[in-house]
């Protein structure tokens, strides 16, 4: 039997050129999906060209039936050859006729209509964390659709980098057919692998971990030796109630973390959505059964006042004073610090900012009242054992500190100059890098993560730091040449085990970092 090969588009020069004449005459750019409609059209996504070629049936004439050639994401609801594509890499031919087209760049999948040529996105959004699993597909986040095919029954099959993903062709919905649906790296500790650590805080009997964008809260349980989630998409590709693990889709970027011990909950920051969320602990040892309800937030902006409607902007870092009973929440893009009171029975009651001026950034207002200064993009919220409160004020470089009963603002590190170099006294004239983590330990020192190091600032005789005592370099000081010190470059959260124990997360590798407090010699 003979097998002979042929060319049927492209003249072996990358570039873009022939359209309207034969297809062994057009150049193409790294062409990379195929597909054929049933009266035996093909169509080509020319990746290179952000373009998607037709050769048509019998002429073997070449035209663009979509893509403007200019790489972007622009288009929907136009003519589908004056969108602009990025990237497609996969095409395929519904039953209808119509043209879908992976949109790999875009993290999107688009659908030319055979009719009026008009190009619209049928699944995907801007994000690419794989979910929005049980919602509309046109919400989901695609990881760059490589592959796209169409049953027989209309329903939109997709291969993303990870998954395969179907858009029910009746509903819209998309769900997860292969692949993980719950953040990768669970499991034994020591083979476990965090996937975008921020805040760090203590829980029942577990480490817990706000996940980033892998929209979960996780726990790490030391005596089994075991990470998993908590909260967030975990194995489950339908919603189940309101628990909290078994959802429909992950949360966005998880943010913080805090724990109130009194009514065994769990309050979440959920960034991306601009909500705090409470996990109520049913059963402490089966997690399968604890409940997840929505605690303050709905649309991005500030406003005080009753937590149902009270309005935040990516809040970030949390902090539960279990003493005062208030969850205090950095919230980042307002460039303030917001107190949210809960009663013994678990009310919430109404919102207020407690340091920085609402909606507008800078640096001002040391030596005054804290409502009337100036942050920007604070990032992380604690309280020490007299009563202070401490602010990682992150894109201005400085730790910022409000005392309990003046409520006087001063920095107490930090020159405004992203460097973490120096240690000694006075602590507030040396520079600090990007700080996301702060945490307190039992003797009223304040420990610091800036992006490769973790400092501490010494407590004076009276538990207090208050900038004049001396900032020490705790871990990652030069020449930093072994693991992991070596490689952890975005330290983030950061939490007080005991007295002789800390431990920082690196939200880049994924790394749990313990650090042991060594006994002075005499």
């Amino acid at each position: 039997m003979t097998r002979l090969i042929e060319t049927v588009a492209g003249d072996g020069a990358a570039g873009f050129g022939g359209d309207g004449g034969p297809a062994t005459s057009a150049s193409l750019t790294n062409p990379f999906g195929v597909a054929l409609d049933p009266a035996g059209n093909l169509y080509i996504a020319d990746t290179g060209n952000h373009r998607v070629r037709k050769v048509a049936a019998g002429s073997h004439t070449i035209t663009t039936v979509a893509g403007s050639g200019t790489g972007g994401f622009a288009g929907d609801g136009g003519p589908a050859t004056l969108a602009q594509l990025n990237q497609p890499g996969a095409v395929a031919v519904g039953p209808d006729g119509a043209l879908y087209v992976g949109d790999a760049s875009n993290n999107r999948v688009r659908r030319v209509d055979p009719i009026t040529a008009i190009i619209e996105t049928v699944a995907g959004s801007s994000g690419n964390d794989g979910s929005g699993d049980g919602a509309a597909a046109t919400s989901a986040g695609l990881g760059a659709p490589w592959g796209v095919k169409v049953d027989a029954s209309g329903d939109l099959l997709i291969a993303d980098l990870v998954r395969i993903r179907r858009v029910g062709g009746a509903t819209g919905v998309i769900t997860t057919v292969v692949g993980p649906v719950a953040p990768y790296g669970l499991g034994p500790a020591d083979q476990g692998a965090l996937a975008d650590p921020r805040g760090l805080v203590l829980g029942p009997d577990a480490l817990l971990i706000a996940g980033g964008t892998s929209g979960t809260v996780e726990a790490m349980r030391w005596e089994e030796g075991w990470l998993e989630a908590v909260a967030g998409r975990y194995g489950q590709p339908v919603a189940t109630g309101v628990l909290a693990k078994f959802r429909a889709s992950s949360f966005g970027t998880v943010g913080g973390v805090a724990y109130d011990a009194a009514l065994g909950r769990i309050y979440l920051a959920e960034t991306s959505a601009h909500r705090l969320h409470v996990v109520t602990i049913v059963d402490a040892d089966d997690e399968d059964t604890w409940t997840i309800a929505s605690l303050a937030g709905s649309t991005a902006g500030h406003l005080d006042g009753v937590a149902p409607t009270a309005r935040f902007d990516s809040p970030a870092g949390l902090f539960f004073d279990a003493s005062e009973r208030v969850l205090y929440v950095a919230d980042a893009g307002n460039h303030v610090v917001r107190a949210l009171p809960i009663d013994a029975t678990g009310l919430a009651g109404p919102v207020s900012t407690v340091a920085g001026t609402p909606r507008t950034f800078g640096f001002f207002g040391d030596g005054g009242a804290a409502s009337a200064a100036l942050l920007y993009g604070p990032q992380a919220v604690t309280r020490c054992g007299n009563g202070d409160l401490f602010i990682a004020d992150t894109v201005n470089q400085r730790i910022r500190r409000i005392e309990a009963g003046s409520g006087v603002i001063s920095t107490v590190l930090g020159d405004g100059v992203a460097s973490s170099s120096g240690q000694g006294a006075p602590a507030a004239t040396f520079p600090v890098d990007s700080p996301l983590g702060l945490a307190c330990d039992p003797f009223g020192n304040l420990v610091v993560t800036s992006r490769t190091v973790v400092r501490l600032l010494v407590a004076a005789d009276d538990g207090s730091v208050d900038g004049s005592g001396a900032v020490q370099t705790i871990y990652g000081a030069p020449p930093r040449t072994s693991y992991p010190a070596s490689v952890t470059s975005c330290l983030s959260g950061v939490v007080v085990l005991d007295e002789e124990t800390v431990q920082v997360a690196d939200s880049c590798t994924g790394v749990l970092v313990e650090l042991w407090r060594q006994p002075q010699a005499p």
